[in-house]
């Protein structure tokens, strides 16, 4: 009885996971250009600083 409750919880947690997934598509491209941003910006103010 308990590997048939297992499986049915591992069957709902594979679903949930795909719900999930779905969520995430463009997380990594957000973070990645929001790291991007930041890394050109700290760019910026250091080529300032040795301009000046």
């Amino acid at each position: 009885m308990a590997k048939l409750d297992s499986a049915k919880s591992f069957e709902a947690e594979k679903e949930h996971a795909g719900k999930t997934e779905s969520k995430l598509n463009g997380t990594l491209l957000s973070v990645m250009l929001v790291g991007g941003f930041i890394i050109l910006s700290w760019i910026g103010v250091y080529a300032l600083y040795l301009s000046r």
